[in-house]
């Protein structure tokens, strides 16, 4: 099964009765609670080594439900894990009907079963040894398990357990001592027993699981056990007194009164539109130091549940308390679960909805906003900031919607002007419809130490990944925020501690900044790092002061064109930083997992459903002709036919003779001009070559300039067939078109270029384009063509389809490999056009790279080497999952171009399978003063030959 490599428990106590699914609870020895998935957890012990290995369950005790795994002497699993069962018990968790078993009588009348089930199924026995069996009717503790392990196999084996259960989720992710037993004075492997010395509590912590870990009382926790838990071997009680209670601090009215409850009754006592919220939260929602006193730690307070409800967490997720959480239902503009900070709401609606029940509304057209007072989030520099939006999407189609809507703004004036690119701003808002960059929602982040710096702070970050981009989108696989669905917006700072910050839409990374780009532009421009550059502030991480009031739906100063159209719920402010899978959590709460699968991955589909190949549905349309042969042997048999219906040798007809002379020029290979109308036919016609059985092709670019009364000529179509472009695509004519199939390398319609091969070439059927050219990595396959001589004014494009078939390296295959005739191996040089792919054990391997140098490119080290990838990163080696785009190593065909751009402007783009994958320079480089030299739309001249 997926599971295997642990031991897995189930307890059933008398009072348990069998429901349903929610009854079959089991506790596997690697700390997993109910989880059938494949199983790589670091610190669990492998009960499939073939070694001895000693398993003990035990009940929690003192009264208290639940039960406990040990492997090997040392903590492995708790039943259900201590988080769940507190979330579960305070209604905070959204997995009620789960049943907690352990604790209570146990009625066993049945004899013991060992290597078997007490039924004997057949595919139910153990295959291996077992010894020393024993069975209490008492609790055992930490030290007791960890003494009955150490007796058997000495201390050093114990010591070299614990070290290996530090990387254990109970110790690395929940916090919890697993081997108290041994003294504080360093880590497990270091120090000596301890003979009575009290293990260091746990740091204070800020997550809600620490929090309702807090719950049970220390001498029912594993981790704070008492004296006789951390004695090996036990030693005698000693009575000490218990210290004088601590002075009762004043608190707040609202944690002393109202309608108090005991978080572990199940149901809750607080009825069905209440939650009991346990006291010790509250506490430390509010910030105030809180006496719980004897038995306190369960007690609790009835809370009214907002409008709509909540929706928890995965309670195994360590997902933080928010700062503040605002519901923004039923008419509320109140924080939850205490009325901390009070909102007033100006010119909106309150309107049903079947997500939230009824959700704030805004309206640009009323000036609609909501007012919140300032949070101090962020002096310490991380924060988050959480909330779901619905674009209103009835005003989509006016043109005069061209500016921003706001939908969070936080900031203040400065000498009574708003400038958000001042220090200390957090800014989420949406390009308008008429704006190049809809779709995307925009960020804008300062930190404290972010002064204001003229353009060069005008910094933005969108949630499709772009920088300082305003460009339009379509970037395949981004959220559109613009599709009159519900979508959760989430903008952190970086969990890791590293400078910058990230936004994710429905729980799925949208951008992380700085980008790879960014990090490497300022890296090489400044001789610095991106964590200290010299002259550019990477926002996010620096401490913040924020002040001013915060504004939903309307910008800060409220001007009148920054309003937003929409509905909004659940916000939620963080004082510290969000981690993928805390975000993900919240999402798949409210939305569930299924719809955060879907955004995560390709939500373009494929790129591949809007390219037919052979496997799927057949060949798409194209154009097949007999070859020159097939046709000369076709017209001579047509020749014969004539010959023989003549009844009488009248000599030669006027038909006849002009067979006789299509023949004749077809086998000298002479040229048969026709005319042919490129925009109303695309570049292929039959019309024009009928009687030759032929396709009118029309001539290369460079022939047109001096033919142009006979601009086409008669010629059979490549070996395998030729795909037509649509007329009405208006497409130029190539200067050069390689086919590449049935075994030749000329140029086609006519063979003005060719080229040579390396011997072990070989050309293979392939159902898409009939013979096709294959190379071979290992036996260094190459093509060389003749020079073209493109791009001598600037403009150029190349565009080629590729197949590939898988790699082994961790350098780079070139597809496409064009400079001077003296090129050496350095493709940094000017003139030069360079495609090629990472190998499979390079980082950013998936992706095409290319280079192009222009003639007045000098080069200047490590300023040109420039390249830009099909995924849109510019000078970017970091490992690549950008969603959306096209995985080039998948063995299917691709349609690869790079172009200069048709804006005009200087620079050049990448596409694959005819979607813009990238542009360079990037669009953040056009207003930071580069040095980096912007390649693409100066003339260039290539002197050498093509190599494929």
């Amino acid at each position: 099964t997926p599971a295997h490599g642990v031991v897995r428990a189930i307890v059933k106590d008398s009072t348990d009765e069998y429901v349903n699914t929610n009854s079959q609870t089991f506790l596997d020895s690697d700390g997993r609670f109910m989880d059938n998935y494949a199983r790589n957890i670091p610190g669990h012990v492998d009960l499939e080594n073939d070694e001895w290995h000693m398993v003990t369950l035990t009940s929690e005790g003192g009264g208290k439900k639940g039960y406990r795994m040990y492997v090997d002497g040392v903590l492995a699993g708790e039943a259900p894990p201590s988080v769940i069962l507190r979330q579960l018990e305070s209604g905070l968790t959204d997995i009620p009907g789960v049943y907690v078993d352990g604790g209570d009588p146990l009625g066993l009348t049945g004899k013991i079963h060992l290597c078997g089930r007490v039924d004997k199924d057949s595919d139910r026995h153990f295959g291996g040894a077992l010894s020393h069996l024993s069975l209490w009717d008492a609790v055992l503790s930490n030290g007791e398990v960890a003494a009955l392990y150490s007796g058997v196999v000495g201390e050093a084996k114990l010591r070299q357990r614990c070290a290996d259960a530090a990387a254990s989720e109970l110790q690395a992710i929940d916090g919890i001592d697993l081997c108290p037993f041994f003294a504080a004075s360093g880590p497990p492997g270091a120090g000596s027993l301890a003979t009575g010395a009290q293990p260091q509590q746990p740091a204070s912590s800020t997550t809600l699981n620490d929090v309702l870990r807090d719950l049970r009382p220390a001498e029912n926790r594993g981790e704070m056990s008492p004296p006789r838990q951390e004695i090996l071997p036990p030693a005698p009680p000693t009575t000490v007194p218990p210290p004088p209670p601590p002075q009762q601090p004043s608190l707040r009215s609202d944690l002393t009164s109202g309608v108090f409850c005991d978080v572990l009754q199940v149901p809750s006592s607080c009825g069905l539109d209440a939650i009991c919220v346990p006291l010790k939260t509250l506490a430390d929602i509010s910030g105030e130091m809180l006496n719980l006193g004897p038995g306190g730690a369960t007690k609790g307070k009835c809370v009214a549940a907002p409008v709509g409800g909540i929706f928890p967490p995965d309670a195994r997720v360590d997902v933080p308390l928010p700062l503040a959480f605002y519901p923004l239902t039923g008419g509320s503009v109140e924080s939850w679960p205490l009325d901390t900070y009070k909102g007033k709401a100006v010119g909106v609606e309150w309107v049903p909805d079947v997500l939230f029940e009824n959700t704030l509304k805004c309206s640009e057209q009323q000036g609609g906003y909501v007012q919140l007072p300032n949070i101090k989030y962020g002096e310490k520099g991380q924060f988050a900031v959480n909330f779901w939006m619905k674009k209103d999407v009835t005003d989509l189609n006016d043109p005069n919607e061209g500016l921003f809507e706001y939908i969070f703004s936080h900031g203040q004036a400065t000498d009574g002007n708003f400038n958000p690119f001042g220090p200390n701003q957090v800014h989420v808002y949406m390009p308008e419809v008429a704006h190049p960059a809809h779709g995307v929602a925009r960020v804008i982040l300062k930190d404290s130490l972010s002064p204001y710096k003229g353009l060069m702070s005008h910094t933005f970050f969108d949630s499709d990944g772009k920088f300082m981009d305003n460009n339009p989108r379509n970037t395949i696989g981004h959220v559109n925020l613009e599709d009159g669905n519900w979508h959760m917006f989430t903008v952190t700072t970086k969990a890791t501690g590293e400078p910058g910050y990230q936004i994710f839409v429905d729980g799925a990374l949208g951008g992380s900044f700085p980008t790879p780009e960014v990090q490497n532009f300022l890296e090489g421009q400044q001789g610095g790092s991106a964590s200290n550059p010299v002259d550019f502030h990477v926002d996010g991480g620096s401490p913040m002061n924020m002040e001013g009031d915060i504004f939903l739906c309307g910008r800060a100063d409220l001007a009148a064109e920054r309003h937003f159209d929409g509905q909004l719920a659940h916000l939620e402010i963080y004082d510290q930083s969000l981690s993928p899978e805390m975000i993900g959590a919240i999402f798949t709460a409210v939305k569930g997992k299924s719809l955060l699968m879907e955004s995560i991955t390709d939500l373009a589909a494929s790129i591949r459903a809007l390219q037919p190949n052979g496997t799927e549905g057949g060949r798409p349309r194209y154009v097949q002709t007999l070859q020159s042969a097939d046709i000369i042997r076709a017209l001579q048999q047509q020749q014969q036919q004539q010959q023989q219906q003549q009844l009488q040798p009248q000599g030669p007809s006027a038909e006849a003779e002009e067979l006789n002379a299509l023949i004749s020029q077809l086998q000298n290979g002479e040229a048969i001009s026709c005319s042919i109308d490129v925009q109303r036919s695309g570049y292929i016609t039959p019309l024009g070559c009928e009687k030759e059985g032929m396709v009118c092709a029309a001539l290369h670019e460079d022939s047109l300039k001096s033919q142009a009364a006979s601009n086409g000529v008669c010629v059979a179509t490549p070996e395998g067939g030729i795909y037509t472009p649509l007329p009405s695509m208006n497409l130029p004519v190539p200067k050069a078109y390689f086919p590449l199939t049935g075994g030749s390398l000329e140029s086609w319609p006519e063979p003005k270029y060719s080229g040579r091969v390396q011997e072990s070439v070989q050309w293979v059927e392939d159902e898409f384009f009939g013979s096709v050219l294959e190379c071979k990595e290992n036996s260094l396959d190459y093509v060389r063509l003749d020079n073209i001589d493109y791009g001598r004014d600037g403009p150029f494009a190349i565009n080629l389809w590729m197949s590939h078939n898988g790699s082994s390296g961790d350098t780079f295959e070139y597809l496409f490999s064009h400079g001077t005739a003296n090129i050496g191996k350095d493709p940094w040089q000017p003139n030069e056009v360079q495609i090629f792919l990472p190998e499979i054990a390079h980082p950013a391997h998936g992706v095409v790279r290319t280079i192009v140098k222009d003639s007045n490119d000098l080069y200047d080290g490590e300023m040109s080497h420039t390249y830009l990838d099909s995924d849109g990163g510019f000078m970017n080696n970091m490992p690549r999952n950008v969603p959306g785009h096209v995985p080039l190593d998948d063995g299917k065909w691709h349609m690869v171009t790079v172009t200069t751009r048709d804006d005009g402007k200087r620079g050049f783009a990448v596409y694959v399978d005819g979607i813009l994958g990238g542009t360079s320079p990037p669009a953040f480089m056009e207003q930071l003063q580069s040095k980096i030299a912007v390649d693409g739309g100066d003339p260039m001249i290539p002197t050498g030959d093509i190599f494929l």
